[in-house]
């Protein structure tokens, strides 16, 4: 995913952080998933925030992006966008854009601040393991956060960074950092 999206922006960082546990399909997690409820959920998400927000600031610093974080792009998948979403609502990463496919938010908790972060929810309507109102709940929660968000669900779309999910990514982070602000 991050090869054509960091084309997208050359002047931008690109952080798309793979979860560290491995799963049984070869994915990754940033929590377990066995047996998991709303209280396990928030939990969970509370108990993987510190790893998440040191593995992210380890990789926009060595970057050199730690005092340019509007130039800063997060675009993260499945439980990568719960994480970047729960960083968005609690206000700990006030960075340039984020694109969150197939993300639902776990904790009701929010931050102090304002979140100046644009940001594009991508769900498959298709969607047979995280059911697409998770984003449609999210980008509400967001949006009454007073945060920029946009919401785009694909027809038929599943459980996947698709071809098309990544084409809005690409197209939404080249409007956002040239200033164009736009997509469909």
């Amino acid at each position: 995913m991050q090869g054509p999206l960091q084309q997208a922006l050359p002047e931008a960082l690109l952080v798309a952080i793979d979860a560290p546990a491995r799963t049984a399909d070869g994915g990754g997690q940033w929590f377990a998933v066995e047996g998991l409820d709303a209280s396990a959920a928030s939990y969970r998400l509370e108990e993987a925030r510190s790893m998440f927000d040191a593995v992210l600031g380890q990789s926009i610093e060595a970057n050199g992006f730690s005092d340019r974080l509007e130039a800063v792009a997060l675009v993260c998948f499945s439980q990568g966008a719960d994480m970047v979403l729960d960083a968005l609502l609690t206000a700990r990463w006030n960075v340039g854009a984020a694109v969150c496919v197939a993300g639902r938010l776990l904790t009701a908790d929010e931050g102090r601040g304002p979140v100046r972060t644009r940001s594009l929810l991508i769900h498959g309507d298709g969607d047979e393991i995280i059911p697409s109102d998770a984003s449609a709940r999210a980008a509400e929660t967001l949006r009454a956060r007073n945060i920029d968000v946009q919401l785009c669900l694909l027809p038929g779309g599943r459980h996947e960074v698709s071809p098309v999910a990544i084409e809005m990514a690409a197209r939404f982070l080249h409007d956002h950092f040239s200033g164009q602000h736009s997509v469909q």
